[in-house]
C-alpha cells in the first residue's frame, strides 16, 4: 500500500488558486497562468455579433442597441450635497481632497445657492 503524502501549506495554497484561476475564479497574475488562459481562450473563441464588428459605430453609439446611463440610486438622490461631494470625490478619482479645497468649494456653492439680491428693492 502506497503511502500519501502530506502536502505543505504552500503546495495547497499553489494548488488551489491554480485550480481557482482555471476556473475563472480569480485573474492570472504569472506568465505561466496568463499563457495558459490565453491558450484556452484561442481554443473557444466566439465570433463577435455583426452589431459590434464595426468598432466606429461602436464608439460613436449607432448601432442598433440603446445606451441609457442611470445614476445608481443609493449614490444620486434626494440628497444633493451629498451627491455633489460624492461627485467631486469621484472626479478626483477617490483620493483626498485638501482642507483648503474642500472649504473653496463650500464657498463656491454657498455663493451659488445664495439668492441674488434683489436691486429693485433699494430704489
Amino acid at each position: 500500500m502506497k503511502k500519501k503524502r502530506e502536502m505543505s501549506e504552500d503546495e495547497l495554497l499553489a494548488l488551489l488558486r491554480a485550480s481557482l484561476v482555471r476556473e475563472g475564479r480569480l485573474l492570472p497574475e504569472t506568465e505561466d497562468e496568463i499563457e495558459r488562459v490565453e491558450r484556452e481562450l484561442a481554443k473557444e473563441t466566439t465570433p463577435l455579433p455583426e452589431s459590434l464588428r464595426n468598432p466606429n459605430a461602436v464608439l460613436k453609439g449607432t448601432w442598433s442597441g440603446e445606451v441609457e446611463f442611470r445614476p445608481r440610486g443609493d449614490l444620486v438622490g434626494a440628497d444633493p450635497e451629498a451627491t455633489r461631494e460624492l461627485l467631486a470625490r469621484a472626479a478626483r478619482a477617490g483620493g483626498a481632497i485638501p482642507s483648503e479645497v474642500e472649504e473653496e468649494m463650500r464657498r463656491q456653492r454657498d455663493a451659488d445657492t445664495r439668492p441674488e439680491d434683489d436691486e429693485t428693492e433699494d430704489e
